[in-house]
């Protein structure tokens, strides 16, 4: 974890903390070698090097988190994870293509910040 912006649960996040988070969805290998992928059609997976924006609600009988909403960071763009209207693909897939946001990582992580500020004060 790289940053955490608000921690409103418990237990605490710390910045360095590794936590397990829970998403509907996955990909299964058979014996045979072939991989099965499901999941969500509007929701898609964060993928392992990544960087994201997630916001996160703590399970207190499983003890981890699940994502309620997630933002991709690629320095010049965000793509949010979730909201893509199935209608809008031809390609049920837990990998669709991400929407933009149309602002900037940096005008987006401002917006976050200043709403977080807003809600503490």
């Amino acid at each position: 974890m790289q940053d955490v912006i608000k921690n409103s649960q418990s237990p605490n996040i710390q910045v360095g903390q590794s936590i397990d988070v829970q998403r509907q969805g996955g990909v299964i290998r058979l014996p045979s070698g072939k991989t099965i992928t499901r999941g969500a059609v509007d929701k898609s997976m964060p993928r392992v090097g990544g960087r994201y924006l997630l916001f996160l609600k703590y399970d207190q009988n499983t003890e981890d988190y699940s994502i309620l909403m997630g933002y991709q960071l690629d320095g010049n763009s965000v793509y949010r994870l979730d909201d893509l209207k199935a209608s809008d693909s031809t390609d049920p897939q837990v990998g669709h293509l991400l929407r933009s946001e149309g602002i900037t990582e940096s005008q987006f992580l401002t917006r976050v910040q200043a709403s977080r500020d807003c809600q503490s004060g």
